[in-house]
């Protein structure tokens, strides 16, 4: 699954690693793989691998929750969060590389300039 929070503020500026630590924290707690995770100033990527359905809903509570404590604002989490099922192969690989472009995007690179390095990143020199 291919999941979105976005926050109203830009969070994820500050206090990365304890954002990481919540994350990781409940993802072993609540029995959730997680197989890509960036951070993007106001919102958060993850490519998740779900194992049972009832985990997803107290995952992405105990996540926002624990992000919100960490900020130190309420209503940080406005909308519902973007999910997006994705299947293995073909589909995963897209996601995963939409994820190293955004981050690449978030650090000040236009897109095709950023799709360029991922792909030289990825598939090397030639």
């Amino acid at each position: 699954m291919h999941l979105v929070l976005k926050s109203e503020r830009m969070i994820f500026l500050r206090n990365l690693l304890d954002h990481k630590k919540v994350v990781n924290k409940f993802s072993k707690k609540f029995q959730i793989k997680i197989l890509a995770m960036e951070f993007n100033g106001n919102h958060l990527h993850l490519v998740v691998r779900l194992f049972y359905r009832d985990s997803y809903t107290k995952f992405i509570r105990a996540v926002t929750s624990g992000m919100t404590a960490i900020a130190g604002l309420k209503n940080t989490f406005v909308l519902r969060p973007y999910t997006r099922f994705i299947q293995w192969g073909k589909d995963l690989k897209t996601s995963l590389s939409y994820l190293s472009i955004n981050n690449l995007e978030s650090d000040g690179i236009n897109r095709p300039t950023a799709r360029l390095l991922h792909g030289l990143l990825n598939e090397g020199f030639g």
